[in-house]
């Protein structure tokens, strides 16, 4: 039986990617887990958090917090860190979203300014790059 080469950040078992996890059962008061899509540590230096949405769809307000406390936390602990809020517009589900190509609808980077709105339209990728380059 032989091992399929997978690239990095390819869907590597498709099948189980498609399971869902049920959080409710993990409740603490009102707090539940929150997923994340997608993270980046980068040589201990900085932090990058994905969340990947369709179209106009909203992000729970405890799932701001967290990722606002989030980064916060890097920040007291001497590191960067910044959330992107992506849109996609992938109809079909059963076609891959590409995360470098989304669109960043906003992005939180420094707890003073809050959630920031792009000037430009700004892929998910070049936000990254630019983010890492200042690190």
């Amino acid at each position: 039986m032989g091992c399929l080469l997978v690239l990095r950040g390819q869907i590597e078992h498709r099948e189980r990617a498609k399971q869902l996890i049920d959080f409710s059962g993990l409740r603490f008061g009102k707090i539940t887990p929150t997923d994340i899509d997608g993270m980046i540590e980068y040589k201990g230096k900085a932090f990058v958090y994905y969340e990947l949405k369709y179209l106009n769809a909203p992000v729970p307000f405890g799932q701001k917090i967290a990722f606002e406390q989030s980064v916060k936390s890097h920040i007291e602990a001497g590191r960067q860190a910044i959330v992107m809020i992506v849109e996609h517009e992938v109809h079909d589900c059963d076609e891959d979203i590409m995360a470098n190509d989304c669109l960043v609808r906003e992005f939180y980077q420094n707890p003073k300014e809050g959630w920031v709105l792009p000037t430009i339209s700004i892929t998910a990728f070049d936000l990254t790059q630019q983010f890492l380059n200042q690190v």
